[in-house]
């Protein structure tokens, strides 16, 4: 069993088998249904979800061929990512611009995720990156959308035809939506045995276990979406000791913050709209906030917890009059100040 680099005329150009192939098929236990995916922008190749549960990081240029007794000559090799005699679907990848990211669904596991840093020109960490608290064990298929290097979302379908949406920068973090929530009007049965969800044109098509595509959108009717403005939009920073975090992991939106350590230290935005929400995360490091909508003190909110939770609405604001508003955060205890991002309507 090997995986093979094929020229114009199909010749063998590379290939690359594991070192303990023979032990594998012996069992059985073969490279499987999935295939391979490019990391973006990079010459590494994701291949994983194998009957025997590993998965491999390969160079392109050159896969690596076959070492008898190993170590296998190759970028990386992830073993215990599936359940033995489990057969995954092909893996996909997404390319947030600071890293990219692989993802993998394989039976017997719960989504996975794998980071793959360009600067050191493999996964960091070495092995899992991150794995999905909800769905399945099943396996099941996959497609990202996202606006290039932003806003990505990570469509599956598994769980016996459970459609699941998750933030592609960390699919650890809550889940985004899924089929189940109102299983009368979205619920599909099964879905298509091997058929990947395809995203196009703002709609979400499933093809389903019967001779029908299921398409998810915006419903007709529904109130308008919120409009979420990060912390690097807009936003009117004053005080001394803020500081920008980006690539954080964290589950952040957009996977950045801005922190301030400073008592005193504040930031504002002015929308337009009837209401408004500040997210922040919650820890046991972060501290008290006064909330003020123009100009008047409403709230102050305490985002301590025992541990860490992203992008956590700590503070709402409804049935403002129509118009334009402004909000205001003051830090007035603890470590940290953080925010990740301002939602209003």
């Amino acid at each position: 069993m090997c995986y093979m680099k094929l020229g114009p005329m199909l010749n063998v150009l590379d290939w690359f088998a594991p070192f303990d192939e023979q032990v594998q098929s012996n069992q059985d236990l073969d490279l499987g249904n999935s295939g391979v995916v490019g990391i973006p922008g990079t010459t590494a190749l994701f291949g994983g979800g194998t009957k025997f549960g590993s998965a491999f990081l390969m160079d392109s240029a050159n896969l690596g061929k076959f070492t008898p007794n190993g170590p296998d000559k190759l970028l990386a090799r992830i073993d215990g990512v599936s359940g033995n005699d489990q057969v995954g679907q092909n893996p996909i990848a997404w390319d947030s611009g600071a890293f990219k990211y692989a993802y993998l669904w394989p039976g017997g596991q719960l989504l996975e995720q794998f980071q793959f840093d360009p600067a050191a020109g493999t996964l960091s960490p070495k092995g899992i990156f991150a794995k999905a608290t909800g769905g399945a064990t099943s396996g099941g298929s996959l497609a990202v959308s996202s606006n290039g290097t932003s806003n990505a979302i990570l469509w599956a379908v598994g769980d016996k035809g459970t459609v699941r949406a998750y933030d592609a920068i960390n699919v650890a973090s809550a889940e985004l939506w899924d089929s189940a929530q109102n299983k009368t009007r979205d619920g599909i049965g099964h879905s298509g045995h091997f058929q990947f969800p395809t995203v196009v044109n703002g709609k979400v098509y499933v093809p389903t276990g019967g001779a029908t595509i299921a398409v998810y959108g915006l419903l007709l009717g529904a109130a308008p979406a919120d409009t979420l403005i990060n912390d690097t939009d807009s936003i009117i920073y004053n005080g001394a000791s803020w500081d920008y975090c980006p690539n954080r992991g964290a589950g952040d939106f957009s996977n950045d913050v801005h922190a301030a350590y400073g008592n005193g230290d504040s930031l504002s935005y002015t929308f337009t709209g009837t209401s408004v929400s500040y997210l922040t995360e919650t820890n046991s490091d972060e501290g008290t906030v006064d909330v003020y909508i123009d100009g008047t003190l409403k709230q102050s909110v305490d985002c301590s917890a025992a541990t860490r939770s992203a992008r956590q609405s700590v503070y709402s604001a409804s049935n403002l009059a129509p118009g334009t508003h402004t909000i205001k955060l003051v830090k007035t205890g603890g470590t940290y100040m953080l925010l990740d991002a301002i939602s209003f309507q």
